[in-house]
């Protein structure tokens, strides 16, 4: 065998061949060749994105300039996160705008002349008054002047007087006050009926424009308009509504008692929705019996309460966002008459005296009237309280007290509205509440005032015995008349376990909270029953 012999390279590595060689050289060509088309790739790839991003910004500059300032403005109000698109979540507010007729963002136009009525209609004057939120009321008032809040609570702060001070009404305008039929004094009856049901417990939080209104929420939407232009007649959330009682009547007068609940829209785009709900707001009109004569009305949110207005923002453009909630004091927001209803004279554009009332230069004084049936003002208030939270109500002597405890905060998850737009509604609860317990709710801030109480012992026992077993958020307590709590949960731990818990077959078409709530009530009577109340 022939030995084969290699030349050693300058190196002093091997020889290579002349097919290796060649095969190297390949693989440098092909690396030449791939590395000229990636570039010749990325050259191109450059000039047809810039001729892209130019002609998009050509494409860019032409629609704006079609749109205007204005309509860009409008854009960029809707495009909350400047991506240059409208998402399905930030489209929402604008469709409630759009599906709005008359757009009832804008401001109400309260002229009477310009409604078509009968001229010779009486009018009714009304005055706002109003004074701001007191901000250092909020639980998280120090965090106020941090830019986050500032931006959020741009709105409330903006809001520092009422949108109309003053405003004409055809006397007309209220019928929706009265009852269509023949009512007793002291029988509650609808003026607006909830539009919440079983498959509608809430409304979307991410809307700015309220929805046309129509019928009886005429009235009430342009009353509420006088303090802020985007009052909404409906709440998100129960209880929704407005009903009245007829407190008093005589042969020629009425006296009416009502209680509404609405909410105001403070903030608009490019801002996230900021909803103020005052607690409640009552009034009473004084007016004949065919409502062509007004002699008093009022209008306002009560200032009994150390707390009166629930507050809720948005940090985000759909319902999943960030919640933040707060509740604070409203020291006024108020609407009076300053003189009773009367005709007034119509001029013409030249001046010219269109009509010419009778009473015009009667005195302006009210008359003094007499009532041959009355209930009192709580009277009738209780009985209107009672038709939007059924579970207050008490048909025997009971021995139990049911209290719900929250802090000025409400939560998203354990709130005393979650409990009251559920649990509360649902009769197996109303009828152990109705037949065991006397029901109410307190603040902690009120609790805290009552336990200092001097005068009233009784009072200041019951509210120290409630503050020892508080806990945040909502604290749900069962006690004996003397106070002794009997059995205690929080709304978080009564939630959890509605999550948790497994139901029944015949628990199915039931909400789970309902179940746990009616448990926990049940075992607060069994309790009171083993300690010697109630017959067993």
């Amino acid at each position: 065998m022939k030995r084969q012999n290699k030349t050693p390279d300058p190196g002093g590595g091997q020889g290579k061949t002349s097919s290796e060689k060649k095969s190297q050289g390949c693989r440098i060509g092909r690396v030449i060749c791939l590395s000229t088309l990636v570039a010749c790739l990325a050259i191109g790839t450059a000039y047809f994105c810039q001729r892209y991003l130019q002609s998009l910004s050509e494409e860019t500059a032409y629609i704006e300039a079609r749109l205007g300032e204005e309509g860009m403005e409008l854009f960029k109000g809707y495009d909350l996160n400047r991506d240059g698109f409208i998402s399905i979540a930030e489209f929402e507010p604008m469709v409630q705008k759009l599906l709005s007729d008359e757009l009832m963002n804008e401001e109400v136009d309260f002229s009477f002349a310009e409604e078509d009525v009968d001229p010779s209609e009486e009018v009714l004057t009304l005055e706002a008054h109003f004074k701001p939120l007191q901000q250092e009321t909020m639980k998280n008032a120090q965090e106020s002047q941090s830019s986050r809040y500032v931006t959020a609570l741009s709105g409330l702060n903006a809001w520092t007087a009422p949108n109309q001070a003053i405003a004409g009404f055809h006397v007309g305008l209220f019928k929706p006050f009265f009852p269509d039929d023949v009512t007793p004094v002291g029988k509650p009856y609808t003026i607006i009926k909830s539009n919440l049901n079983l498959f509608s417990s809430t409304l979307s939080n991410n809307r700015f424009y309220p929805p046309k209104v129509k019928r009886n929420e005429v009235v009430i939407h342009r009353l509420l308009s006088m303090f802020h232009k985007r009052p909404f007649v409906h709440t998100r959330f129960g209880p929704q509504g407005a009903k009245a009682v007829i407190r008093a009547e005589n042969e020629k007068y009425v006296d009416i008692v009502f209680r509404i609940h609405a909410e105001f829209q403070l903030n608009e785009p490019p801002n996230h929705p900021f909803w103020f709900t005052p607690g409640q707001i009552v009034g009473n009109i004084i007016a004949t019996k065919d409502s062509s004569h007004i002699e008093h009305f009022s209008l306002y949110v009560p200032t009994n309460k150390s707390l009166n207005v629930d507050m809720e923002w948005l940090y985000g453009s759909s319902d999943d966002s960030n919640m933040e909630v707060d509740i604070g004091f409203l020291p006024e927001m108020r609407l009076t008459s300053p003189e009773p209803s009367m005709q007034v004279a119509i001029y013409g554009e030249g001046g010219e005296v269109l009509f010419e009332p009778e009473n015009h230069h009667s005195k302006k004084y009210r008359e003094a009237i007499t009532w041959d049936f009355a209930v009192t003002t709580e009277e009738a208030m209780k009985a209107i309280e009672l038709q939007f939270y059924p579970f207050k109500k008490s048909f025997s002597v009971t021995l139990l007290h049911f209290m719900e405890n929250q802090m000025g905060v409400p939560t998203t998850k354990g709130s005393g509205r979650t409990l009251r737009e559920t649990s509360l509604e649902s009769p197996p609860v109303l009828k152990l509440l109705q037949t065991y317990f006397v029901s109410s709710w307190s603040l902690v801030a009120d609790l805290q005032e009552a336990k200092d109480d001097q005068v009233n012992s009784y009072a200041a026992n019951l509210a120290t015995l409630c503050l020892e077993k508080y806990n945040f958020p909502v604290q749900m307590l069962i006690s004996l008349p003397n106070g002794t709590v009997i059995h205690e949960v929080n709304a978080n731990d009564m939630l959890d376990e509605s999550h948790e818990s497994s139901v029944s077959v015949t628990e199915l078409l039931s909400d789970p909270l309902v179940t746990v709530y009616t448990n926990f009530l049940t075992e607060g009577v069994n309790r009171a029953k083993r300690l010697g109340f109630f017959s067993q």
